[in-house]
């Protein structure tokens, strides 16, 4: 069942929502919450009634239905839902339900009796989600489903007839350079462009060495993509070995899982049943990382170093073990780790893989205060990328001498570097998502609050960006708290958007109502981010409302069980955090436990 709004379509079955052809990102609950609203859209919904349909058997509070609701406030706009006070919610929008023959409009909802009985909604929800659901597994372990693979070529590559991961895979070509670059550097924006159901993108780049050749790849899926390096002697061991991979991956649906973790815990069933293979290794670290599992990646990422002998393969690890140490606050292991890589890729000859340790190497050289170090290496960078016709990464070396020019007080330095990458931007005809990191390092270099209050705000009004969700995340946080600070809560309010996770949209919700004296509602919103944080395992988010709650209970305010939220604390503080939190923590007397 398909409804239309606006410019906006929801299948109800799918729970799938789109906006002028686009995939929007929906969570569960605001997804179910719509089912409601649509499928009846004259019934004042009550929230008593909201959370016996979308909560079933589960103890919430009624601030989850206000957060939710305002969820969708926020796509659809606020005269999408009307609030009735002490009466309950309704839908406003005019609705078109789109059927196989034909459409039939909805006329505009008005307070009166309801058309549907709640329990057929419930009915069709359940039976849509089973659906879904029953589709999705299907999906997970059947191996005989047709799925097509877009290869994407340059112009002037001939297109190899080596990608033939099986039968169950179509491979169609497209050759285009500029697609090519694009979804090398903007992998999730361009498969949004060119997707198709139960389809991937793929690319590949081969860098000749003296006796072998590298093959990287770039395979993107609806929800995540798989980068990586295959070393092979022969072209066609190297395309052996990539379509081994897209065979495995057929078989599941490691890049359209929603969940991260659930694609953590597939990808750790292959690489069980695979221990050696080098690409899933690599890929386990890699999304441990990226959840924040930063000792297990490291510990992962030096039983991979110690096992290779192949120079190649040693450079890859250690590369990556940098980057871990680096986010760990292991700084001596990230300076090691690099030192290895960058031998390695020199003596291999690798620009593009020079131009990444090199990176790496400017920030470890800032942390040890050779800022002029730093600002070498940078220049080395964005030269080997510049061989290695890799524009992101050249403008990725411009973007961090900006930053350290504004940090050395270089204003003019700054807007030079800054210039530079816009024009690149515009010269390679990047995507337009590359503006969030140039508007991120300009607002670092801006002294004044309201500065960069203004740039953070340009930001927050742009598309959502996957690459650059951290940049899109600090922004938020900025906006919220520099409002906050203004005492201007509605401003604040204004920080919370439509794809921010569920635990940092409660934190939003606990800053706020703690700076208008609800402290009851600033705890219970406190605990929802938490436990919110602990069921998607954000430990970040996490560790920030065990503190908050902590600091509550210290000022006075009565929260219960404040001792769990320290031994949590205690049991999963990262490095990072520990060091961002610091001043804190040892007011609180936390540190000493902690360490």
């Amino acid at each position: 069942m398909l409804f239309s709004f606006s410019n906006f379509q929801f299948d109800i079955d799918k729970k799938l929502l789109t906006q002028d052809g686009e995939v929007v990102q929906l969570n569960e609950k605001p997804a179910q919450l719509l089912c409601v609203f649509l499928l009846d859209p004259e019934t004042l919904h009550q929230k008593a009634d909201l959370l016996d349909k979308v909560w079933p058997e589960r103890v919430v509070t009624d601030q989850v239905v206000f957060q939710n609701i305002n969820s969708l406030r926020k796509l659809f706009g606020n005269d999408a839902i009307k609030t009735y006070s002490k009466k309950g919610y309704q839908w406003q929008l005019p609705i078109t339900e789109i059927s196989h023959t034909k459409p039939a409009k909805i006329a505009p909802p008005s307070v009166g009796k309801s058309k549907v009985p709640w329990i057929i909604i419930l009915v069709a929800c359940v039976c849509g989600t089973l659906l879904y659901s029953m589709q999705e597994n299907t999906a997970s372990v059947t191996s005989n489903v047709d799925r097509e693979v877009v290869l994407i070529t340059s112009t002037n590559v001939q297109a190899t007839p080596m990608l033939n991961p099986g039968s169950a895979v179509q491979i169609k070509v497209l050759q285009t350079d500029l697609a090519q670059q694009q979804l090398l550097d903007s992998p999730y924006k361009t498969w949004q462009k060119l997707r198709k159901k139960n389809s991937w993108l793929i690319t590949t780049r081969y860098y000749p060495l003296s006796n072998a050749g590298v093959l990287r790849f770039h395979v993107q899926g609806a929800m995540r993509g798989w980068h990586g390096y295959i070393l092979g002697d022969t072209e066609a061991i190297r395309y052996q070995q990539l379509n081994r991979l897209l065979a495995m991956l057929s078989e599941g649906n490691y890049l359209e899982i929603n969940s991260d973790h659930a694609a953590l815990a597939y990808l750790s069933l292959l690489q069980n049943d695979n221990p050696d293979d080098l690409l899933l290794n690599y890929q386990l670290i890699a999304l441990n990382f990226s959840l924040g599992n930063l000792d297990r990646a490291a510990a992962l990422t030096e039983i991979q170093i110690s096992k290779q002998e192949n120079q190649f393969h040693r450079g890859l690890f250690s590369l990556l073990h940098a980057r871990i140490s680096m986010w760990n606050d292991n700084w001596q292991a990230a300076l090691e780790s690099t030192a290895v890589a960058l031998e390695l890729f020199n003596s291999l000859n690798l620009p593009q893989l020079i131009a990444l340790a090199t990176e790496r190497e400017a920030w470890i050289k800032y942390y040890y205060d050779d800022n002029q170090g730093a600002m070498q290496s940078l220049n080395t960078s964005a030269s080997f990328a510049r061989v290695a016709k890799e524009p992101l990464q050249e403008i990725n070396a411009y973007l961090v001498q900006a930053f350290l020019a504004s940090k050395l007080n270089q204003q003019e330095l700054m807007l030079t570097k800054l210039d530079l990458t816009n024009k690149l931007i515009d010269m390679h005809q990047l995507d337009e998502e590359h503006r969030i990191a140039m508007s991120y390092y300009t607002a670092w270099g801006k002294q004044r609050q309201q500065d960069k209050l203004e740039i953070y705000e340009s930001m927050l009004s742009l598309p959502y960006s996957k690459l650059y969700e951290n940049h899109l995340y600090t922004a938020a946080e900025f906006f919220r708290n520099t409002f906050i600070e203004y005492t201007d809560l509605e401003r604040a309010k204004m920080s919370i958007k439509p794809w921010q996770r569920r635990s940092f949209v409660a934190l939003s919700n606990t800053h706020i109502a703690f700076a208008n004296n609800d402290t009851e509602q600033a705890v219970d919103s406190g605990i929802i981010a938490f436990r919110f944080a602990q069921v998607d395992q954000v430990i970040e988010d996490a560790l920030d409302a065990a503190l908050l709650l902590i600091r509550y209970d210290a000022s006075g305010i009565q929260v219960d069980n404040v001792d769990a939220y320290s031994d949590y604390i205690r049991q999963n503080a990262t490095h990072r955090w520990l060091r961002q939190n610091d001043t804190s923590l040892t007011r609180l007397g936390i540190l000493n436990k902690v360490n």
